[in-house]
Formats: structure tokens, sequence, C-alpha cells
């Protein structure tokens, strides 16, 4: 069963066939489209035709569907009604307790910040720790990359959000993007734009303490 039905509004999550969108049809990962028709053909992943363009079409593994009923956000960061959340951490292989140490320590504040996510004030500013934090998870995911023999940049985009571009190897086609829009409630930082972009292009969830940022209630 397709996941989107005509009129659901979807986000490009990636460009996972092809970058011709991107590059000639003007996408970026993160635009918001609307589902117009679905298509179900064998052997390959549901597709859709979409409202913005007659030229392209869009798969079922490159979109989120956009809450729009329920959420009061049009950011791809908004976690307003979800009651879980998700941690993503880099872990030693050859060092147990330094692995258990950093993921007991990112439990342990994302229970601190669920606790506290109702009584931050608005517009908080980026604090140093968690500047280091996304700065941590943006060397270590970019050296993962270059030592597996790939490559990496950002660029600026329109309205001053960032794009990170992943090359996965040399080869021409391998392309992964990712695009970190200024969110709608907080004081932009870079290094929070170059975690976001680049967590988006490895497929990566984002990190629990920038979804959370200066949420509403």
């Amino acid at each position: 069963m397709a996941k989107f039905k005509p009129g659901d509004k979807a986000r490009i999550t990636a460009f996972k066939y092809g970058v011709n969108r991107h590059d000639n049809g003007g996408f970026n990962v993160g635009d918001i489209i609307t589902i117009t028709n679905v298509h179900d053909w064998p052997f390959w992943p549901y597709f859709y035709d979409v409202a913005e363009t007659d030229d392209y079409i869009f798969f079922e593994d490159e979109l989120e569907l956009v809450k729009s009923d329920t959420c009061k956000h049009d950011c791809s960061t908004c976690t307003c009604h979800d009651d879980t959340v998700t941690i993503s951490a880099d872990i030693p292989l050859n060092d147990k307790k330094e692995a258990h140490r950093i993921v007991h320590a990112m439990v342990k504040k994302a229970y601190q910040d669920a606790a506290t996510a109702k009584d931050k004030p608005q517009n908080a500013p980026w604090t140093e720790y968690e500047i280091e934090f996304a700065r941590d998870l943006v060397s270590n995911w970019a050296y993962n990359v270059i030592h597996n023999s790939g490559d990496l940049y950002w660029q600026i985009q329109p309205e001053d959000g960032l794009e990170a571009i992943v090359y996965k190897s040399l080869k021409a086609g391998s392309c992964l993007y990712g695009y970190a829009a200024p969110h709608h409630s907080n004081e932009y930082n870079v290094w929070v734009g170059k975690c976001v972009s680049l967590a988006k292009a490895l497929g990566k969830p984002i990190p629990d303490f920038i979804k959370n940022k200066n949420m509403e209630d």
C-alpha cells in the first residue's frame, strides 16, 4: 500500500533516484510538495506526481509525510506530538566502557530535555554545550565520509540556509543532499546548521537537542 495519497503534503528527504530534480528542477531537500497521483509499477517503489511540477516524479523512500493536521510547525525538525525520541551516536568498537559512557550520557540528556522542554524559555540561545555537541557530531560524520573515500562540502542557499553535499565516492551520480533552513524560533548557528544538513544528507536522525529546541507548547 502506498504511503501517500493525493492531496498529502510531503517533505523531500533525499534524491535517491537521480539529482536532476535538484540540479535542473530547482527542488531541494526539505522542500514541501503536494501529491497529485500515485503510481504502482512492478519491481519499483511507489512513485508520485506532484502539483509543483509536470516534469519530475518523486519516489516513496525520498519523502516523508508532513503532519499538517496535527502540528503547528512547518519545519523538518518538528516533534511536537512524538512520544519517543531517537538517539544516534558514533561509538568506539574497541572501547566498550567509553561506548557505554557516550550512550548513557545521551540517554540522560534526552530525559532531561524532555522533562524541562515545557519550562524552557522561548527563543533560548544555543548553549556552548549544544554547539560543541553539534560540532563533534559534524566532525565525526565528516571523518567517516572522508575515511571511506568520500568527500563533502556546504553551500549557502536562499534565506541563509545551509545545504550539505556529500560524495560517497568520486563516481558520478553518487551525491547526497541535505538542507537546513534557519529554525523558525531559534538564533541560527552555523554548527547546528551543518549538523542538521549533514544528518539529512547521510540519512541520520536529527539530534533531539536540536529538534526540541524552543518548541512551542
